[in-house]
């Protein structure tokens, strides 16, 4: 229960009061211009005609820029658990998200799509910093292809998409001191010093690391050795402008919006984006006591506790587990932690004001960006906290499981009446929800959560014969979706298929929590003219969920990343279960009931 108003606590007034500071189009408009300028001397020493000597110390900047505004130049800094021991808490090092898509740097043979790609992000790179600099911008547009070049080949030392979420690849554990010897004596050791400065720690060279990729932290520093220092700081001076975008003058927006094709975005909507993000549990308890109706998360959380009974029910039924991995499967299932919404029982006392919202929304962006790199670096010396309760995009529908934590997270975006609401039936929210649930709990079972323990640490506790049955069940599904065709055009294979593999088990789990539930109570009957079943119903909810249009370029993006087209993911499920099969009468042999399935879960 929310036992606080939300218009008497000082911490979720900060939300409105952020809010309204974004939504000051007016000074937005009269302050933004000259305080960027300003902030890019401050963070980047930029002046584009300015000649500069080999002295220029892009260090202190891109510490600057982080600790300002949490923006990274030429790779990514944070704080993560360690994924051995999440007792842990380490720095980590990995592969800075540039602008454009990865293979528009690195492919070897450019397509024509990639040269268009690049011609118009080159432009757009132009139009904004000519805007930012009043220059001529013939001159401008030299400077951002030098730019551009430096970007190319950041990109260049990158790990390939396909190989980011390898653990055995990505797990590279070094000290400060060692990575130091590795990068030609590189003072890491005053980088993050200055990085973690007055954060109530000191830093030695003994610090453990996480680095993804240390050939492309080595790469980075040889590239950057050869640059010239006015390339550096303008591509910084790009780096921050670019993170900027969204809360800069709308002239600046209007360009971003042409350059990715779109109309220009609400103003509400980025204010909404960004409070949330600031300020995640009070603008969801906000729009929890605002815009849900009495009871809502607590029949959400019923539901929860379905999906997660019925599943612990099945795991002595799974042929393919071993004793062994049946008892730890249970185990992880019984330690699982579920945070839906918001947390149970919140109070004032709970809530404190993070910072002070000023006139210039300018200036209360860089705060909450302060506020929010300070907080995280902080934790790398704070002991870890399983019941820490965990905001991720709350305003939207948006789901994950966090294996490090054996966490699963639900914010308080699916609870909206569109996809879920008391007075749907219980099978329409079974279908959307239950499955929710259902496919996040996979994911501590698919082939890479499987390798992670009840506490969240990387150890086995699935005998050899098990993992193999979980492999099995992946190739499985490679041979499923391998026929599959958008737009009369062969996909092929998309990776390792953990989406593919949490859709049918949690489409599984979901519907066998609501015949359970059905045991016990009974369901309302079918308005007159809706001439179908509650099971029928059930899958309904759940493909309805996934509506969806794409272009052709977006279709082959998600193909290299492991995904699938929405209509094609529901495809894929469905024609998996045979509790759908039978629901619609499917004549066995056909096209949504096929003779070979693919079963995550035996019921």
């Amino acid at each position: 229960m929310i036992s606080l108003n939300v218009f008497q606590n000082p911490a979720i007034l900060t939300a409105f009061e952020m809010y309204s500071s974004c939504m000051n189009t007016t000074a937005v408009e009269k302050f933004g211009d000259s305080e960027l300028r300003t902030l890019l001397v401050e963070l980047a020493d930029f002046n584009m005609t300015k000649n500069r000597s080999s002295s220029y110390d892009w260090q202190n900047f891109v510490v600057k820029m982080k600790r300002r505004l949490n923006v990274d130049a030429f790779f990514k800094l944070d704080v993560y658990d360690d994924l051995k021991n999440t007792s842990l808490r380490r720095i980590t090092v990995f592969a800075v998200q540039l602008p454009l898509h990865h293979e528009y740097y690195t492919a070897q043979n450019v397509t024509r799509e990639a040269q268009l790609r690049r011609e118009r992000y080159l432009q757009f790179m132009t139009d904004v910093m000519t805007l930012v600099t009043s220059g001529n911008r013939t001159f401008v547009k030299q400077e951002m292809e030098k730019v551009l070049e430096l970007e190319t080949n950041i990109a260049k030392t990158q790990l390939p998409l396909s190989k980011r979420n390898n653990f055995s690849v990505i797990y590279n554990p070094v000290s400060i001191g060692n990575l130091s010897n590795m990068t030609e004596k590189f003072d890491w050791l005053s980088f993050f010093g200055n990085l973690t400065a007055g954060l109530g720690y000191v830093l030695t060279p003994r610090e453990m690391l996480l680095v993804t990729s240390p050939k492309m932290v080595k790469d980075i520093l040889i590239l950057l050795k050869s640059a010239k220092p006015s390339v550096i700081s303008n591509y910084l001076a790009w780096r921050i402008v670019y993170g900027l975008i969204e809360v800069l003058p709308s002239k600046y927006g209007k360009l971003y919006s042409a350059y990715r094709g779109g109309q220009l975005k609400p103003k509400w909507d980025t204010c909404v984006k960004e409070t949330s993000n600031a300020l995640p549990l009070e603008t969801t308890l906000i729009f929890a006591q605002h815009a849900l109706p009495k009871d809502t998360v607590i029949e959400a959380r019923s539901m929860l506790r379905d999906v997660k009974d019925v599943f612990i029910k099945i795991i002595p039924k799974q042929s393919w587990m071993s004793e062994k991995s049946q008892r730890g499967a249970n185990e992880k299932a019984k330690a699982m932690i579920f945070h839906l919404a918001y947390p149970e029982n919140v109070a004032s006392e709970s809530l404190k004001t993070k910072f002070e919202v000023d006139v210039s929304y300018f200036t209360t962006y860089q705060k909450v960006k302060s506020f929010m790199v300070t907080e995280h670096f902080k934790s790398l010396k704070t002991s870890k906290n399983r019941n820490e309760f965990m905001e991720k995009d709350p305003m939207k529908p948006t789901a994950f499981y966090y294996p490090t934590r054996n966490i699963v997270g639900i914010s308080v975006g699916f609870l909206q009446t569109k996809l879920f609401s008391l007075e749907n039936y219980k099978s329409a929210n079974f279908g959307v929800l239950g499955f929710v649930i259902g496919h996040e709990i996979n994911h501590g079972y698919d082939s890479k959560g499987f390798r992670f323990d009840k506490y969240g640490d990387q150890r086995k506790w699935v005998s050899d014969n098990s993992s193999k049955n979980i492999e099995k069940k992946h190739l499985c599904l490679k041979r499923s979706y391998s026929n599959f065709t958008y737009n009369n055009r062969k996909l092929g294979s998309v990776g390792d298929y953990l989406q593919q593999y949490c859709d049918i088990g949690g489409l599984t789990l979901a519907f066998e929590a609501y015949k359970e539930w059905k045991n016990h109570h009974s369901e309302d009957e079918i308005l007159p003219g809706l001439d179908i079943t509650h099971n029928q119903l059930f899958f309904l909810s759940y493909a309805q969920m996934w509506c969806a249009k794409y272009k052709n370029s977006a279709v082959k993006r998600m193909v290299k990343e492991g995904a699938y087209p929405f209509s094609l993911r529901v495809q894929g499920t469905v024609m998996n279960s045979q509790e759908f099969a039978d629901a619609f009468s499917c004549a066995r042999g056909t096209a949504m009931n096929p003779k070979e399935k693919c079963k995550v879960w035996e019921t």
